[in-house]
């Protein structure tokens, strides 16, 4: 199992981190996810996780990543 960290702008409130929780959880390979709206980071992991593709859902659901 991997994981990756990813920090992420934009989020303001827990429906923000909700919000971002619920997209990733779906994506293909993921096993969990974890969202902190304080240190405005996101954790996850799976098996064969694809920057890319978790990028691009971050950035579909309104928020920016600022670095991976």
């Amino acid at each position: 199992m991997e994981e990756k960290v990813f920090t992420v702008r934009g989020m303001t409130c827990t429906s923000c981190s909700s919000t971002l929780f619920n997209a990733l959880s779906k994506l293909p390979g993921v096993s969990n996810v974890g969202v902190c709206l304080l240190t405005e980071k996101v954790v996850i992991k799976g098996n064969s996780l694809k920057s890319e593709q978790i990028i691009d859902k971050i950035e579909a659901v309104g928020f920016e990543v600022k670095s991976k």
